[in-house]
C-alpha cells in the first residue's frame, strides 16, 4: 500500500507522468483502474485521460469516487489511477480507505492551486499521508526561455474557482509574468502597484513611468503563429487594425 501525489500547474506533464506509471505497470500484468472526473470533458466525454499532446490511456469517467470502492474493478485492481483529483469532493475519503484499509497502491495527479493561487480541492489535505510527492513545472509562457513556470494564469473573468479549459483560456506563467499579469489585469501597475492610465492597449503609470509597451512587445515576440491563431487572450490585449496608429509596434505575422 502505498500514496503518491503529482501535482504542479497546467502544462507540466502530470497526465503524461500518469500515462508512464499505468504504461509501466499494465506492462508487469498489474492490474490497473483509472478514474477521471466526468466534468473534465476538454477532450470529449469518453473513457480516456488525455494529455496535452492527445495522448489517451483509458479511464472512467466518474462523479464520485467513494461509490466505486464496491465495484469488482477496484476490488480486482492493485494500482488506483486518480487524475484531475482537485475536482473530487470526495477524494480525501476515498484515497485513506483505499490506502489503508483496501492496501491499494494510489496515485493521484492534480492541480496543488488554482488560477488565483489559493488551494484547489482536496489534494494539498494527502500531503502528510504521502509516501511520495512530485512537483512538476511547466515553462513560462511570456518569458519563452526556458524560465520554470509555477502557477497556472487564466485570462477568463470568472470568479468561479472551477472553470475546465485548456490553452484557450490557461497559460503557465512564472511567478514575475503571473504577478505583473494579474496587475495589469486589475488595472494596477506591475511595479509600484498605483492605479494605471492610458488607453487599455497601453496601460502607463505615472507614478512610476511604467510602460507596457515594451513588456507587450516582448511577450508577442516570444508568442508564435501558432499560439496567435484563435488565441482568445491575444485577440482581447491587441488593437483591432482600424485603431492602430503607425508607430505602434509591429504585430508578428500570421498566415
Amino acid at each position: 500500500m502505498s500514496l503518491e501525489l503529482i501535482i504542479g500547474p497546467m502544462f507540466a506533464g502530470k497526465t503524461s507522468a500518469l500515462q508512464s506509471i499505468i504504461r509501466r505497470h499494465e506492462a508487469l500484468g498489474i492490474k490497473c483502474v483509472v478514474y477521471k472526473p466526468l466534468r473534465d470533458d476538454r477532450y470529449g466525454e469518453d473513457y480516456f485521460i488525455y494529455s496535452h499532446d492527445k495522448t489517451r490511456v483509458s479511464a472512467l469517467p466518474v462523479t464520485h469516487l467513494t461509490q466505486q470502492s464496491v465495484n469488482s474493478d477496484y476490488a480486482n485492481a492493485k494500482l488506483i489511477v486518480i487524475e484531475e483529483g482537485q475536482f473530487f469532493d470526495d477524494l480525501y475519503t476515498f484515497v485513506v480507505k483505499a490506502v489503508e484499509y483496501d492496501m491499494k497502491h494510489v496515485v493521484v495527479g492534480g492541480l496543488d492551486g488554482d488560477r488565483f493561487r489559493k488551494p484547489f480541492g482536496q489534494i494539498l489535505q494527502l500531503i502528510p499521508l504521502a509516501d511520495r510527492l512530485t512537483k512538476l513545472t511547466s515553462l513560462c509562457k511570456l518569458c519563452a526561455d526556458g524560465t520554470p513556470a509555477l502557477f497556472t494564469y487564466g485570462s477568463t473573468t470568472s470568479s468561479e474557482t472551477i472553470h475546465v479549459g485548456g490553452s484557450e483560456t490557461y497559460m503557465p506563467l512564472c511567478r514575475t509574468h503571473y504577478n505583473e499579469s494579474t496587475l495589469l489585469a486589475a488595472g494596477q501597475c506591475p511595479k509600484c502597484q498605483a492605479g494605471l492610465a492610458g488607453s487599455v492597449y497601453r496601460p502607463r503609470c505615472s507614478t512610476c513611468k511604467y510602460d507596457s509597451n515594451n513588456a507587450l512587445i516582448d511577450a508577442l515576440n516570444a508568442l508564435t503563429a501558432e499560439d496567435l491563431r484563435g488565441s482568445s487572450w491575444i485577440e482581447s490585449t491587441r488593437p483591432r487594425p482600424s485603431e492602430r496608429h503607425p508607430t505602434m509596434y509591429p504585430l508578428p505575422q500570421t498566415k
